[in-house]
């Protein structure tokens, strides 16, 4: 983990970081929303259960009862697929940001620029119990209560860990801009 972490302190720039960014926004429009589209209803939330903090059974058989085999079908192979690579491309562009934000302090916070790999874990782990739920559904129109809470406690705990990585980021650009207002006053 320790050369993962260097790797990306010793790489990391602000061009970098920006280019990450434009590519996780081009895969976000370009490709993982026309994918989210063969499951979609018009005017129903939630577009997919991974956008919700947390969901019970009665969430997820509404969510699914409500669709078509086809749209289910697109569903597990939007996470199965398209989602999973769209945690790769946000785990790297978060990780390239705090690396390049929190470099002045990476003899001390170590591999402290890896923390959006967590999240990109628990989606992972989420994005594979709502396709084993959605698979399980298909054959006998029931859910497993195991996958759904599996799903929905790695879902929460993806929210989380992004909501403190936007937090860091944050407080990171704080500091850069506090670095770079005392260098100029010195």
């Amino acid at each position: 983990m320790n050369k993962i972490s260097k790797f990306f302190y010793n790489k990391s720039s602000f061009i970098i970081a920006s280019l990450a960014t434009i590519v996780f926004l081009t895969y976000l429009i370009n490709v993982l929303d026309p994918k989210s589209a063969p499951f979609e209803i018009i005017d129903e939330m939630p577009k997919s259960l991974g956008t919700m903090f947390g969901f019970g059974e009665a969430e997820i058989l509404i969510y699914l009862s409500i669709r078509t085999n086809e749209m289910i079908q697109s569903y597990i192979n939007f996470n199965l697929i398209w989602d999973s690579l769209f945690g790769i491309l946000y785990g790297t562009m978060y990780t390239l940001w705090l690396s390049y934000l929190f470099k002045p302090f990476k003899k001390k916070l170590r591999i402290f620029n890896l923390t959006p790999f967590a999240q990109v874990l628990f989606d992972w782990i989420e994005n594979l119990n709502i396709a084993l739920i959605s698979y399980n559904y298909l054959k006998t129109e029931t859910i497993q209560p195991l996958y759904s809470q599996l799903a929905s406690y790695s879902n929460m705990i993806k929210w989380i860990i992004s909501l403190a990585v936007i937090l860091l980021i944050i407080i990171g650009l704080v500091l850069s801009i506090m670095r770079f207002i005392k260098k100029k006053l010195v």
